[in-house]
């Protein structure tokens, strides 16, 4: 894929760059699908309205700031792969809680334990990317697909993920 020719200012080009580059991350592990069913550039501002109601899917959460490093010594900005039956109410679930911390302060942030998905979304920034299940599928089984491409390529877990997915 190249990175279209673009005669906008310097930040919409960027931002186009940006984009290329987080598709670009998820290919580096995951290459079963061609493109993402849904993209969101901000869990604080994403609007999930497009999503259907009863889709159901895995979802891939990309730092905005930052590239971790991985037990390989790679870096990648994935933090976190989950999945739901209920997609959109899981990532408007994601969305509150992220929105919610990214308003407070860090020493409000440890009076009280977050989930680590949460933490680094408010920190960082995070981008979202969507899969969703085809008919004969289960989210499950496309997350351990996932979370195993991701295993694969840097030998170990996102870093905000707290277990292993098991094909049911």
């Amino acid at each position: 894929m190249l990175i279209p020719k673009v005669d906008f200012k310097l930040n919409c080009h960027t931002e186009l760059v940006e984009v290329f580059f987080n598709v670009k991350e998820i290919q580096k592990f995951y290459t079963n699908r061609k493109k993402e069913d849904f993209h969101f550039e901000n869990i604080l501002e994403a609007d999930f309205s497009e999503i259907p109601n009863k889709a159901k899917g895995v979802y891939v959460l990309l730092s905005k700031k930052e590239s971790f490093i991985y037990p390989n010594q790679e870096k990648s900005k994935v933090f976190y792969i989950g999945m739901s039956t209920t997609l959109k109410n899981r990532l408007k679930t994601h969305q509150k809680w992220s929105r919610h911390l990214s308003n407070k302060s860090g020493e409000e942030r440890i009076d009280k334990w977050y989930w680590d998905r949460y933490q680094y979304a408010a920190t960082f920034g995070a981008e979202i990317f969507v899969f969703l299940c085809d008919e004969s599928g289960t989210p499950k089984n496309l997350e351990y697909d996932i979370i195993e491409h991701f295993y694969d390529k840097y030998l170990g877990k996102p870093i905000a993920n707290g277990a292993f997915s098991f094909k049911k």
